[in-house]
């Protein structure tokens, strides 16, 4: 007996309809529901709403973020309890994972290095099966700041005061701030495992409990560095050095009675959309090195330039320079060639490694005439999506150019292939922006100066202020759109 398909207009408006709804959960803000009577139907009387000052936060930094409570709206004419009679707690904490391949690693091992729950997290007063991050047994917890109680912080005294009518607790903001360490690994998703970040918030009431998980990316410092380690013995020394299981501090502040830091009228109605050009000047890195034969004699004059700090989706360029007239004393060349490659590894606890992956991101070569060609410039391409250099005590990412060199030598006249490797530092691109940001504001007298206020010692604002900038104008947005008052 046959069957009728459905029509294709079905199905698409389905799919639509099915991504549409996805798509309006993902939007909404986080809310808990509870139940003001047994009877009535459970009603989300809480909106959390948490956002960070940037999506991505190199390695050596700061990542600053604002949590906002507030009732959500509601077409009921009895008010809402206070926040505070309702909330119980909320916990605030950053943790950095690395979830392992089976195929390479022996994850229960891993498990029994790291533990299956971070110190940190131990001591916080929540449900186990939701501090677990939905992590399979495949994921350990490498790092992880103190769980800070944001309920408890004190209420900061200066900024606009509203209306005695809002003070029942309409509304909670808190802003904290976490030091990110250098010898963090960056975010990536590698063959052999996958390094991620979160924040985590733990809201608890008398009744419920929630988590939300705000991702973040962590990438390297190009200003900072940290030196490629030459040999085994050297990698092994700096994993011991900095230890498995790492600890961050986790600080914040509370100020419900207005926004993070001060906002000027200009600031707030300024033009979105504008663009700014900011040229850096280049600096110099070229690395020349002479090319002989093996039996010494001279065959040319290798440059690199911008081989030494690379970054996605920039070239490297490569000259060779020959000599004008073959003598005796130099060895003909005939070919040249150069590839820009990476390798990846698994690194093991008794300290072999698996190579797992190989990329290949551009090659170039070029026939030589001895004696008439004089000089060769070819470049190579790191594409946009080229990971960076990463060196843990589970894998091992290495990024090098190899360039061969076709001579001739010897009474027979054999042809002979030289190699030449090295290693390339791949980093990631800071904004350009950023420091002319941080630079603008580091000029501006902070607005607590011109009040006479002493600065606080438990939270520093000075090195965060292009971010608390950020954080208060989403802040003011939001709560301008809505109708739970204006500051």
């Amino acid at each position: 007996m046959a069957t009728r398909r459905p029509s294709l207009e079905k199905i698409y408006s389905n799919k639509r309809s099915s991504v549409t709804d996805a798509m309006d959960t993902k939007s909404q803000p986080e809310t808990l529901a509870i139940k003001r009577n047994s009877v009535a139907e459970a009603q989300p009387l809480i909106q959390v709403e948490t956002f960070l000052s940037r999506k991505a936060y190199p390695l050596g930094t700061t990542l600053v973020g604002t949590v906002l409570v507030r009732h959500p709206p509601s077409s009921d004419s009895k008010p809402p309890p206070p926040l505070r009679k309702t909330l119980k707690s909320i916990v605030v904490y950053a943790a950095g994972f690395c979830r392992i391949d089976p195929r390479w690693h022996n994850a229960t091992e891993y498990a029994r290095i790291y533990g299956s729950v971070h110190p940190f997290i131990q001591q916080v007063d929540f449900d186990a099966k939701l501090l677990s991050h939905g992590a399979g047994n495949d994921t350990v917890c490498f790092w992880a700041t103190n769980g800070l109680e944001l309920m408890s912080l004190p209420e900061r005294k200066i900024g606009k005061l509203e209306s005695k009518e809002n003070d029942d607790g309409e509304r909670l903001a808190f802003t904290y701030r976490i030091e990110l360490p250098m010898d963090l690994p960056q975010s990536v998703n590698a063959t052999t495992c996958k390094y991620y970040y979160m924040m985590n918030i733990l809201i608890k009431t008398q009744s419920k409990q929630k988590v939300i998980h705000s991702p973040f990316v962590v990438l390297t410092n190009p200003q900072k560095p940290p030196g490629l380690p030459r040999s085994k013995q050297d990698r092994n020394s700096r994993a011991i050095i900095s230890g498995r299981v790492k600890f961050g501090q986790c600080r914040g502040m509370a100020h419900a009675i207005g926004l993070p830091c001060h906002l000027s009228p200009t600031e707030i109605h300024r033009p979105k959309g504008q663009v700014t050009v900011l040229q850096l000047p280049r600096r110099p890195d070229v690395q020349t090195i002479p090319v002989n034969s093996p039996l010494g004699k001279q065959v040319c004059v290798l440059t690199f330039i911008g081989a030494t700090k690379i970054t996605p989706g920039s070239r490297l360029q490569i000259e060779w320079d020959f000599p004008r007239e073959i003598t005796p004393e130099c060895a003909p060349c005939f070919q040249v060639s150069a590839c820009l490659m990476g390798e990846e590894s698994a690194v093991y606890e008794d300290g072999k490694t698996k190579r797992t992956q190989t990329h290949i991101f551009d090659t170039c070569h070029e026939f030589i005439d001895p004696g008439i060609s004089q000089r060769v410039s070819k470049y190579l391409l790191l594409s946009v999506d080229s990971p960076c250099n990463l060196i843990t005590d589970v894998m091992e990412l290495t990024i090098k150019c190899q360039v061969d060199i076709t001579i001739q030598e010897g009474k027979n006249g054999k042809y002979n292939n030289l190699k030449i490797e090295l290693p390339c530092h791949v980093l990631h691109q800071l904004e350009k922006d950023r420091d002319q940001a941080e630079l603008e504001d580091s000029l501006i007298t902070p607005l607590t100066e011109l009040l006479g206020v002493k600065p606080d010692p438990a939270f520093p604002t000075e090195d965060i202020v292009p971010d608390l900038k950020v954080l208060s104008l989403e802040m003011e947005k939001r709560l301008r759109t809505t109708k739970h008052g204006l500051l």
